[in-house]
């Protein structure tokens, strides 16, 4: 029997803003906050196409990058 992973938008969200705030935090050397990181996160997957399949290719440490480009 094989068991079907099942997530709701909700908890998919939540662990690639989890995931998008660490790489934050790596990539500045944690010269942001933990608040900061996780405001950016949030603000920048909203605006994201998560579908598209260049950003999908990319992973979130390259979208992590152009976010602190622009901070």
């Amino acid at each position: 029997m094989s068991s079907t992973l099942v997530m709701d938008n909700s908890s998919v969200n939540a662990i690639l803003v989890e995931e998008l705030t660490t790489s934050l935090l790596r990539l500045s050397n944690y010269e942001i906050d933990q608040e900061v990181a996780e405001s950016l996160a949030i603000t920048n997957l909203e605006t994201l196409n998560l579908d598209n399949p260049f950003l999908a290719h990319k992973g979130l440490s390259w979208v992590a990058e152009q976010i602190l480009k622009t901070v």
